[in-house]
């Protein structure tokens, strides 16, 4: 059995966890959501030792921080959080998932800034690939969000699970 944790903001709770058969393996899936959960905050709990070892981590975070930081600024705290785990976490994969377009403006001017900026940070998000760290490519799309703006609907979450579930079947 392959365990595995998925975490992130609120954009993981409603995946499902559990024991699933991929392609004749077998995985046991904790979800550990965080809901409101910046970057910063990520990396101390991953510094912190929050999470249990698992084969393998899967990782969404930063829809929060896009709607206060620059693409510039959210990657360089990624690649923060990135070194935290390396050392927390030894010779562990972890797979970072690409955000969807999210429709609150927060500090910035509009929600286009927004979306202009979660693509610039999606772009850039591959930059940090190395041997340990790969980066799962979701199709979000517009229509994919909860009246919110903030949360995916169903389409969204299963968007999610089966681009987790591709990764997870090429990689372990």
């Amino acid at each position: 059995m392959i365990s595995i944790t998925i975490t992130g903001t609120s954009i993981t709770r409603d995946l499902d966890q559990g024991e699933p058969t991929l392609d004749g393996k077998l995985f046991k899936v904790q979800v550990r959501t965080k809901p409101s959960c910046t970057i910063e905050q990520m990396t101390e709990l991953v510094k912190w030792k929050h999470f249990d070892k698992s084969k393998g981590f899967i990782m969404s975070i930063g829809t929060v921080n896009m709607k206060y930081d620059t693409p510039d600024v959210a990657i360089a705290k990624t690649a923060n959080l990135i070194r935290e785990f390396k050392l927390a976490y030894l010779n562990t994969k972890l797979p970072l998932t690409t955000l969807p377009h999210i429709r609150v403006s927060g500090l910035k001017p509009t929600i286009d800034q927004v979306k202009v900026d979660t693509d610039g940070f999606n772009a850039r998000l591959s930059s940090l690939a190395d041997d340990y760290i790969d980066v799962i490519k979701v199709r979000y799309t517009d229509k994919m969000l909860l009246r919110d703006g903030f949360h995916l609907n169903s389409v969204g979450t299963k968007e999610l699970t089966n681009a987790m579930n591709k990764y997870l079947n090429q990689c372990f």
